[in-house]
């Protein structure tokens, strides 16, 4: 039975509580409703005989009026921005080809309206992650300085506020106005002091746990989606079917993939450096992150995880859960071989589980922009990332239709990706270690990945803290550029 007509039949029912704790800060918690559903399939109508009289059934009509309605609705958009003081006619944009694939190939909806509200038009400059800086400086002595430097890689910040390259956007942007409000809680995750030094256009779950549904129904084990979709999707139900898969041997594991460290253990809410305020902070001494790192302790020491070479694919059906960032599913190139050979009719993908399933914590990521110090005109700067904010909900439609044309999605993949947004958007996990420096973010992977070794290598998290927390504390300092120096 496709997935649709399940999703259909308890979206309505589900309700997920979700915490405020961001980037692993605070306990509060709200619950609130998942309204979040399927696509549904359009209902297909016939024209009228006579087709030279127009009928609201018409297909015609009907995109005529859907076309004026989506005009009307982006000039109410429009209208909605505030005025600026614009004293350049371009806005320049230093961002990645690696991060965002897809927009280097589209003309952003912001774009657009940046050049009907403000006259001034928006110039990408597209590198790789490795020669951004190199043509950051190679602007600036041409004269063509950018104002603005994607923040998509998750390692700009906070090296690049001691490095004076970003400006607080606190001048010129309200993160808690009505349009930031949604992504106000990850704009925390990216303070120094009371300053915030990023512009989160939205936050995005960072990692999934995808799965072929027709190695499910071979095994027999329950649906995962279904178990999710129930709310109960925890780590006690998630240890139960990851011990169901392999219990009959064959040499299946549940869990294969190099990022299913990182996606469970930012399952309880915190990662190893996170920003707490407005300061760089390690959260290894966490009873959530302890538990969590105890559970996964647990799954490797029952030979639930196939660690990075033993599985490489979903394809042979030894394999239940293959971790991959989200990133990878929406871009072919980028997930190739990982899930080759499987449509995506018969994918699907889940968060990783918390401990609490009323309250679900997931990794996440954000697409999102710094101001430049070196930029000509920071009000133009963040002018256009007002529109790029305002834009959002139209961008999202252009996305999930390139998803389901160019890629593949089915309508099941779109419904998950909405739901797990809004959960990355009410409880964002997110991981300050790339952006402290290579050697933080190297060393949090690897000491979160200790747990799920095999059992003559892996090492308890007690016993990682008493080893490593000094490392760990002090490279909380280099990203708070308070680390004492010299001998």
């Amino acid at each position: 039975m496709k997935l649709t007509k399940r999703l259909l039949a308890a979206a309505a029912a589900v309700v997920l509580s979700v915490s405020a704790a961001s980037c692993g800060d605070g306990d509060s918690s709200a619950e609130r409703a998942d309204s979040r559903k399927a696509d549904s399939a359009a209902d297909s109508s016939s024209a009228p005989d006579d087709s030279s009289e127009t009928s609201e059934n018409d297909p015609s009509s009907e995109a005529g009026d859907s076309s004026s309605e989506t005009k009307d609705e982006k000039q109410e958009v429009l209208d909605k921005l505030g005025k600026r003081d614009i004293k350049v006619n371009t806005v320049r944009i230093l961002a990645t080809q690696k991060a965002d694939p897809y927009r280097q190939n589209v003309t952003p909806e912001a774009a657009e309206f940046f050049k009907k509200k403000y006259g001034a038009k928006a110039e990408y400059v597209f590198v790789s992650g490795d020669e951004r800086y190199e043509k950051l400086s190679e602007m600036k002595n041409s004269g063509e300085a950018p104002d603005l430097m994607a923040a998509d890689e998750m390692d700009t910040f906070p090296k690049g506020v001691i490095s004076d390259l970003f400006m607080p956007i606190d001048d010129y942007i309200d993160t808690g106005s009505e349009l930031w409000k949604d992504t106000e809680q990850s704009a925390s995750c990216f303070m120094v002091k009371d300053k915030h030094y990023t512009a989160v256009i939205e936050t995005l779950p960072r990692f999934v746990l995808v799965y072929d549904n027709r190695t499910v129904k071979d095994v027999e084990i329950d649906d995962p989606y279904e178990i999710f979709n129930s709310g109960k999707w925890d780590q006690t139900a998630f240890d139960r079917l990851c011990r169901s898969f392999t219990g009959s041997s064959l040499g299946r594991k549940a869990l294969g993939g190099g990022y299913t460290a990182e996606a469970l253990s930012e399952g309880s809410g915190f990662p190893l450096f996170g920003v707490s305020g407005g300061e760089v902070v390690t959260y290894y001494d966490r009873d959530e992150l302890r538990d969590t790192q105890k559970f996964m302790y647990s799954l490797g020491q029952a030979g639930l995880y196939a660690g990075e070479v033993e599985v490489k694919t979903l394809t042979d059906g030894y394999l239940l859960f293959m971790t991959a960032e989200l990133s990878q599913l929406e871009d072919p190139e980028g997930g190739r071989g990982l899930f080759e050979g499987v449509s995506f009719d018969d994918l699907m993908f889940m968060p990783a589980p918390s401990a609490d399933s009323s309250s679900p914590k997931i990794g996440a990521t954000v697409r999102g922009y710094h101001i430049l110090e070196c930029s000509k005109d920071p009000e133009a700067a963040a002018a256009y990332l007002e529109c790029e904010k305002a834009a959002l909900e139209f961008d999202r439609a252009d996305y999930e239709e390139h998803l389901k044309k160019d890629v593949g999605w089915n309508d099941d993949m779109i419904a998950m990706r909405r739901r797990l947004i809004s959960l990355a958007e009410e409880a964002p996990v997110i991981s300050c270690a790339e952006g402290i420096s290579y050697e933080a973010g190297r060393s949090a992977s690897e000491i979160i990945a200790y747990s799920l070794k095999p059992s003559e290598s892996a090492k308890t998290w007690d016993s990682l803290v008493d080893e490593y927390s000094n490392q760990l504390d002090y490279l909380a300092l280099k990203g708070n550029d308070t680390a004492p120096t010299g001998p």
